[in-house]
């Protein structure tokens, strides 16, 4: 019985070394799921030898046209428009769902993406009251989170395709999806 009080133990101090850097900036949305859990899906870390690492992962789930697609970003990235536009088929479901901030800098500053977004029948954007505090991914069966630093850049990330790790995705999207509002084309203008 000892033993495995230790085992566990060290599990736990391993996983929290490991997700560290993570829930040190995913905010509140981490006290919802359990450490165990994310810990067992693939957890990325920037490093000074690999700063991009979880954006590398992000752009491996992405590669290839995807059946389904939700997302929730904190941030707008000239990176992950060009690679969510080549996921996106004639027959993808996409919804993303973004902060006031994101809309007001995707009006401003990425206006073609934000109309060619639009053309898309498949396409329904929403805008949370709230900042927002992580990204989310939800492609096909596979879920990637990511943790933000306060200068918007991603520090870390934990993807997997878990089934209890993808129904928490799913449960966390659907909460910012009912407290958001639906942003319709014309709505959008940058004039």
């Amino acid at each position: 019985m000892v033993l495995d009080r230790y085992e566990e133990l060290e599990r736990s101090v391993e996983n929290a070394k490991n997700l560290d850097v993570f829930l040190s900036n995913i905010g509140d949305v981490a006290d919802e799921v359990d450490t165990d859990l994310l810990a067992a899906q693939t957890v990325t870390t920037s490093t000074p030898d690999n700063p991009h690492g979880p954006i590398d992962r992000w752009l491996d789930l992405v590669d290839g046209v995807v059946d389904a697609y939700y997302g929730v970003t904190p941030i707008v990235s000239r990176v992950f428009n060009e690679a969510a536009e080549g996921a996106i088929g004639p027959e993808t479901h996409m919804e993303l769902v973004i902060d006031e901030s994101v809309l007001k800098t995707s009006r401003e500053q990425f206006p073609d993406a934000l109309e060619l977004a639009f053309e898309l029948d498949q396409f329904t954007l929403w805008v949370v009251p709230t900042d927002l505090e992580y990204g989310l991914t939800i492609v096909d069966d596979h879920v990637w989170v990511a943790a933000y630093d306060d200068f918007g850049n991603i520090v870390a990330s934990v993807d997997g395709d878990d089934e209890r790790f993808v129904e928490w995705a799913h449960a966390c999207y659907d909460d910012l999806r009912e407290r958001s509002r639906q942003v319709e084309p014309e709505n959008v203008s940058t004039s």
